[in-house]
């Protein structure tokens, strides 16, 4: 059977059951212990990847195959979740072994013989879009209109006002466009960017996703705070919409924009832009005045005229940017409710001065922070039970590294110091990880032997991936090297890079970030990879499954 030769290559095996959240993985389990059924059915995929022709295995794959191929459908209502065509895609855009484009046509026909198609008409991706779409950085698709965004990635290429009338009930996302794939879009683009605000909750593999009953566009979270993550392959089920909570949450924020625009005797009104700003803020449920204090006044609003009126309107440029900024306090609020799950991060649109403080604390010093803190109107009492969580976010100081050589190259301190400000972490941070990957050598041509090089050790795919390779690197002084440090960490930045264990994270495996100590690395793919994971960094855990928990632990003891 075709599908089954085709799915016996791992790469297109992992695309098509791609897992999008958490498997439950214990940490402590037996390395020996009994593989489970779908353990077993893995192996057997593993083992016939090696030898795809003679498979013992294939009554086992053919069960694998088919319970793969089950979850193209909504498990409730039975709707297939991804077309033919947008498989078709996937597999030109990962199959990395020659394969006839009529083999790849043929096995798209079984699934939709198998599956059905979608039963969506979208808005088809012109020719001149998908060109554009296949490098598209995500400043750039923030500044289509919120309508426009959602059809350029759903495979059915849904718009947001099918979605919005209730007639979607789930949807698969892709970020691969006439077969190349978008990691750069994939990486910083979220649910709250592209779903309309008439989506109060979806389904993820199991999982349960809403939005704040004060909120417009924010960010959808399970109850315990998880945030929901749409990458390739992403499938939203049991879509709800409301459009009358809609209403209520607008009615909120014109009443509390009338509050924002009334300005004591005396005072200057507040300005066209000033209001923009501020109805965007209440749109994502934070306080306008934390976002004129904490962005705006870095950020100086930019502002253009209609064109067929006098209406002044927030730049596409500038829109994107506060959009960004507003996503990155959804994101923080993930990592502060798992770190914090006893401190309620918001009451209403204003953040508790402890969330405020660990969201302001990324890249600044703790006196910064306060400074802000007392701008932004946090009492005194406040701003000290703030600074306790400032203080708990580990970071290291450069005066720890000012006898290293590299110090002391010309202009690689003042460089450092940029690189970490525009990542949003303190140049300590960023050298006690070069001290780590590099064994204390600090040499920017270090190298190991599995050809990781650098001073984050870059390996061969990653450097080609930014642009370079690891030979030119080895040919970099550590000021020059410091530049393609900042092009990989900055793919991150979004996420919070202020720890030095959020840092190395970053470096060692980036789906971690933000993830519970009690995440097994690996366990989002299947629990054979995350044994594989293990053994491959016996450092952490004596080639056991590895947890972040294991990870941070190690690094801050360095």
């Amino acid at each position: 059977m075709k599908l089954l030769n085709l799915l016996a290559d791992e790469p297109i095996a992992r695309l098509i059951y791609q897992e999008t959240a958490d498997p439950v993985v214990e940490a402590e389990a037996d390395e020996e212990a009994e593989l489970s059924e779908q353990e077993t059915l893995e192996a057997a995929l593993w083992a016939a990847s090696r030898n795809p022709e003679g498979a013992e295995e294939a009554a086992a794959l053919d069960a694998l195959i088919e319970a793969q191929v089950a979850r193209l459908f909504d498990s409730e209502t039975q709707v297939p979740i991804i077309s033919a065509e947008a498989l078709n895609l996937f597999l030109a855009a990962n199959y990395t072994s020659p394969l006839e484009q009529a083999d790849i046509a043929s096995i798209a026909d079984d699934i939709e013989g198998s599956v059905g198609g979608v039963g969506i008409e979208g808005e088809a991706i012109t020719p001149e879009e998908t060109a554009e779409l296949r490098d598209m950085p995500n400043e750039v698709f923030l500044e289509m209109p919120r309508s426009e965004r959602l059809r350029f990635i759903t495979a059915q290429n849904v718009t947001a006002d099918q979605v919005a009338s209730g007639s979607v009930t789930s949807l698969a996302f892709t970020f691969t466009f006439d077969g190349q794939f978008n990691p750069a879009l994939q990486r910083l683009t979220t649910a709250g960017q592209v779903l309309p605000a008439e989506v109060r909750s979806v389904t993820s593999s199991g999982e349960v996703f809403s939005r704040s009953e004060d909120s417009l566009h924010g960010e959808f979270f399970t109850e315990s705070g998880v945030r929901l993550l749409i990458i390739e392959g992403t499938q939203l089920t049991n879509i709800e919409t409301d459009a009358e909570a809609i209403a209520n949450v607008q009615t909120q924020i014109d009443q509390r924009l009338v509050t924002f625009e009334t300005v004591e005797e005396g005072e200057d009104a507040r300005t066209e832009g000033e209001s923009l700003v501020a109805r965007m803020a209440l749109e994502r449920n934070v306080a306008p005045e934390f976002v004129m204090g904490a962005f705006v006044a870095g950020n100086p609003i930019e502002t253009e005229d209609l064109g067929i009126s006098a209406e002044q309107v927030l730049t596409l440029a500038y829109r994107a940017q506060l959009e960004n900024f507003l996503t990155d306090i959804d994101r923080s609020e993930e990592m502060f409710r798992q770190n914090y799950s006893e401190i309620v991060p918001r009451e209403l649109e204003r953040l508790s001065p402890e969330f405020a403080a660990f969201f302001l604390s990324r890249g600044r010093e703790t006196s910064e922070v306060t400074t802000i803190m007392e701008s932004l109107g946090y009492s005194a009492d406040e701003i000290e039970r703030a600074d306790e969580v400032v203080m708990a976010s580990p970071t290291v100081g450069l005066g720890a590294f000012e006898n290293v050589d590299l110090m002391s190259e010309p202009g690689f301190s003042e460089r450092l110091a940029e690189v970490a400000a525009n990542i949003g972490t303190t140049p300590g941070n960023l050298m006690q990880i070069f001290r780590f990957e590099t064994g204390g050598t600090f040499n920017p041509a270090e190298t190991n032997s599995i050809g990781a090089t650098g001073l984050i050790q870059f390996m061969p795919q990653t450097a080609a991936g930014l642009g370079t390779s690891t030979a030119a690197l080895r040919r970099m002084t550590g000021t020059e090297q410091l530049d393609w440090v900042e092009r990989y960490y900055a793919q991150y930045a979004s996420r919070g890079l202020d720890g030095v264990e959020d840092l190395y994270l970053a470096t060692l495996y980036p789906y971690a970030l933000g993830r519970s100590d009690n995440f097994v690395l690996g366990s989002e793919r299947s629990a054979s990879f995350a044994r594989t994971v293990g053994r491959q960094n016996p450092v952490f855990n004596n080639g056991g499954l590895v947890t972040v928990g294991h990870v941070r632990r190690s690094i801050l003891a360095h």
